[in-house]
């Protein structure tokens, strides 16, 4: 009886050892928080003269929420830096679209459960006047992609944070243009690409995709329900199936006039918000086939001033600007009244397309996007046909031999499967995966 009692009380003095030196370690793990811990978010406004000299007018305003991590020094702005998921909005998305579908208390759970390490998630808005700017250089909607990614000294501006700047307050002038190294300057972030990573739903996977492609700044990318094979797998789907199913000979208003001997025709389409497949392929051809002939330099300057409109000769493939005729936002479209494709301009669609971009690299960073992580992740009910381009786009890679990750989502039972409706969910597994492939420099606690 007396062994038995010196047996219990052994067990149980064990068991306190065991239990204070779980605690301990837990106490210390800088990558597992409570779960009251909670990230804070800050809302910023990035001024960018590439966008703001766009016949279309955009403000020049790409503006952006960020999710710190619990333990961000925000007051001071010192502490350890953080790898950095950039988050590029869909079509008629803005910077708060991924914060609306539970980015944050994602984030915050996954923490605590220790399933992703601490980073900063940043929420890009891609809108432009159009509608959406599929981040890409455009004289009519701005140079969405050289002020996301691209470093040059014409973007330099002023930075404006419409609360409280992390470290400081007002404005400051910058010195790395473009909005990734913005928030290396004023944000702790380690500024490696194998730090860094990039996502996004429809036109902001696409824009990820086209970043990862055409720098080396990201060292993973994903992108769920995506335009990213144009034409999808048999070369006869994707965004031709879009046009297929929105236009309809008959469908638009036609006006003609003429301009110093020229004949401008233009067919004006309802691209209101009630009708968005309409909008974001009048914002498609903005950001692939503005202008078709080359009146790029005399277009822009001439309608800065206001004083020329456009005038076109292939007439049956240009539109007008949403819900109202205004001519100096025209834009071609590749297919004519009767629904044929003009092939011409449906070619420079077809050089924006991943494969295109991957294909006709001459910088050599397609080798790079060979090994670099990538998820692809596809929903039941896709809007756009974005199932028939994320098909198209996993062929090519398959055909190439290029590593990569793919996902299917049905829903949750409550929810129909598609991206919006179950980003919640997706937002698990895009956070995941980008925080497994975080290379974190071993030095980083003393950066």
């Amino acid at each position: 009886m007396k062994s038995t009692r010196v047996l219990i009380i052994l067990v149980c003095i064990l068991g306190v050892l065991l239990l204070a030196g779980c605690t301990d370690k837990t106490k210390h793990n800088p990558t597992r928080f409570d779960a009251q811990d909670k990230g804070t978010v800050w809302i910023d406004a990035w001024r960018f003269y590439s966008i703001f000299f766009s016949t279309a007018g955009n403000p020049g305003y790409m503006n952006s929420l960020a999710y710190l991590p619990p333990g961000y020094n925000w007051q001071s702005g010192s502490g350890r830096p953080y790898p950095v998921l950039y988050l590029l909005s869909p079509f008629r998305g803005d910077d708060r679209y991924y914060f609306e579908h539970g980015l944050a208390e994602v984030a915050d759970r996954l923490l605590a459960e220790g399933k992703i390490q601490p980073m900063i998630v940043v929420s890009i808005d891609g809108r432009s006047l159009l509608g959406g700017s599929f981040y890409a250089n455009s004289p009519i909607q701005g140079d969405f992609f050289s002020a996301l990614v691209e470093d040059k000294d014409f973007l330099v501006n002023l930075y404006i944070n419409r609360f409280e700047v992390p470290a400081f307050r007002g404005e400051r002038r910058l010195e790395s243009p473009a909005l990734v190294n913005r928030y290396d300057d004023l944000y702790r972030t380690i500024a490696d690409p194998e730090a860094r990573a990039i996502s996004g739903v429809g036109m902001g996977g696409y824009g990820a995709f086209a970043a990862a492609l055409q720098t080396n700044l990201f060292g993973s990318v994903s992108a769920i329900d995506a335009p990213l094979d144009f034409d999808g797998i048999d070369g006869n789907t994707g965004f031709l199936s879009l046009f297929r199913n929105t236009f309809t000979p008959g469908a638009w208003t036609r006006i003609d006039t003429t301009e110093t001997g020229r004949v401008d025709t233009t067919f004006i389409v309802d691209t209101s918000q009630s009708n968005q497949a309409m909008s974001l392929i009048v914002s498609a051809a903005a950001a692939f086939s503005p202008h078709y002939l080359a009146t790029r330099t005399d277009s822009v300057y001439w309608n800065q001033l206001q004083l020329e409109t456009w005038a076109y000769t292939v007439t049956d493939s240009v539109v007008g600007s949403p819900s109202t005729y205004l001519r100096r936002h025209k834009a071609h479209v590749p297919f004519d009244s009767t629904g044929a494709i003009v092939q011409p301009i449906w070619d420079k669609w077809l050089e924006k397309s991943i494969p295109s971009l991957y294909s006709n690299d001459t910088l050599g960073y397609a080798a790079a996007f060979d090994t670099m992580p990538k998820l692809l992740i596809s929903s039941d009910y896709p809007e756009f046909y974005y199932n028939e381009q994320m098909a198209g786009c996993i062929d090519f890679l398959t055909e190439n031999g290029i590593t990569f990750d793919t996902m299917s989502f049905s829903g949750n039972g409550a929810l129909t499967g598609t991206a919006d409706h179950f980003l919640y969910d997706l937002l698990e597994d895009i956070l995941i995966f980008h925080s497994k492939h975080f290379v974190i420099p071993p030095d980083i606690e003393g950066r």
